[in-house]
């Protein structure tokens, strides 16, 4: 069992409450010393809202983890919640699931794998059948199921309003706080009271597997939206992960492969354009051979550019011979299931991939003879884009739940690393010979 204290927050009125009153919460633990760690139970990329995910991170001085309920079963939830509390001295989860059941996801079954403590942030001067019902069935399955705190604090908009009072639902009659500094020390302590009650998280089994393959990740304030579980299962397989951040632009160090997840493109794609030197090292490197896996938004950053909603084309890597291109309208999203009709990168023709599609753009005119490398089985339909050492898809894939597919990835950097070492000492053996 982790040691580290932790508590789920829930905004019941909206999905960005939550995280506002755990930013509060975070910046009362760290300037009280205490090494804190966010972790974000999402269904969808822009929730909660980044802005507020990156103002914990800065906080935490930590990254905020991810964990997706609609593709994580509660096992892989719980391991999430294990290891965002190594090192820790206070986890907090925020849980932003929408309560009505929109997206599919029960976010009483995240709670109940997180097995922590539940603060409820609600406006209580509202009496929202809906929100109310919430509270009493939070209140059967948390209490009666896993027996740990559930209490709320029925006050306004924000954390830090003055005179905002927490209290319990379950039983207790005094209110936990009332304080016109509602997150100030005695306030905190009162918090970290409860938090010290979570339950026993599952044990987080060790790895012999060395390292055989430096795999870059595209890792930065634009390339956020990966989960933790999945870089786990890259780091199972064998795989050293090396963050690279394409908007500082930095030199690319030696890898033997490349993984660029989902991103905020829409957002970021004229920043991105404007580091000309990395795209294009980026680009070579690619051409070179380097086996790449693009996922989502790291789909649209390899095209040729990215034409943003005004209009605005974005020059990209240029990898991929396409354009990304940005719509003014919804575009399916949600859970999806594909089977591959050809071998690439993740495995044998055959390989199945589960994960979630969510994005605002379009990637258009790609090459005949690089579409529809994969079939959809379930979810919105798409064929993805691919050749000999490159796979990239519009949806990003929860590796664990596709078996063998985070190896097939890794076992084919690590082949090709191997197969470069080998060539430089034949070279060297030629040129030995030679003189």
């Amino acid at each position: 069992m982790d040691s580290a204290s932790r508590i789920s927050l829930v905004g019941v009125g909206s999905l960005d409450d939550a995280a506002l009153f755990g930013l509060a919460i975070a910046r009362a633990a760290a300037g009280s010393g205490l090494r804190v760690r966010g972790l974000a139970v999402t269904t969808h990329r822009d929730d909660p809202d980044a802005e507020v995910l990156r103002a914990l991170a800065r906080t935490t001085g930590r990254a905020v983890l991810r964990v997706d309920p609609g593709v994580m079963p509660p096992g892989d939830v719980g391991r999430a919640s294990a290891r965002a509390a190594r090192g820790s001295d206070l986890v907090l989860a925020v849980v932003a699931a929408p309560l009505d059941g929109s997206s599919g996801v029960d976010p009483l079954a995240a709670l109940a794998a997180l097995r922590a403590p539940v603060a409820l942030w609600y406006d209580a001067s509202l009496r929202r059948s809906g929100d109310l019902a919430f509270v009493d069935a939070a209140r059967r399955v948390v209490l009666e199921g896993l027996g740990v705190p559930l209490l709320a604090l029925p006050s306004g908009p924000s954390a830090a309003q003055p005179g905002a009072r927490w209290s319990s639902i379950h039983g207790e009659s005094a209110p936990l706080v009332e304080a016109s500094e509602p997150l100030g020390r005695t306030a905190l302590r009162r918090l970290l009271r409860h938090a010290r009650r979570a339950g026993a998280l599952p044990p987080i089994e060790p790895t012999a597997t060395l390292p055989r393959a430096r795999i870059g990740v595209l890792l930065d304030d634009c390339f956020d939206l990966y989960d933790e579980e999945g870089l786990v299962a890259l780091e199972e397989a064998g795989a050293d992960l090396v963050p690279i951040s394409p908007l500082e632009g930095a030199a690319l160090p030696e890898l033997d492969g490349l993984l660029a997840g989902d991103a905020r493109i829409e957002r970021d794609s004229a920043e991105l354009s404007a580091r000309r030197a990395f795209r294009d090292g980026l680009r070579d490197r690619i051409a070179d051979g380097l086996p790449t896996v693009a996922l989502a938004g790291g789909f649209a950053y390899l095209t040729r550019g990215f034409r943003s909603a005004c209009g605005a084309l974005h020059p990209m890597v240029g990898a991929i011979d396409a354009n990304a291109h940005a719509v003014d309208r919804p575009l399916p999203a949600g859970p999806v299931e594909v089977e591959t009709t050809v071998d690439t990168l993740v495995g044998a023709a055959g390989t199945r991939l589960r994960g979630r599609v969510e994005r605002a753009w379009v990637v258009r005119g790609v090459p005949d003879d690089e579409r529809e490398i994969y079939a959809t089985l379930e979810g919105p339909a798409d064929g993805g884009c691919g050749r000999q050492q490159l796979f990239a898809a519009h949806f990003r894939p929860y590796w664990p739940a596709s078996p063998g597919a985070a190896q097939a990835f890794v076992d084919r950097c690590a082949r090709r690393a191997a197969a470069l070492v080998q060539d430089r000492r034949t070279q060297g053996r030629r040129e030995l010979a030679g003189t």
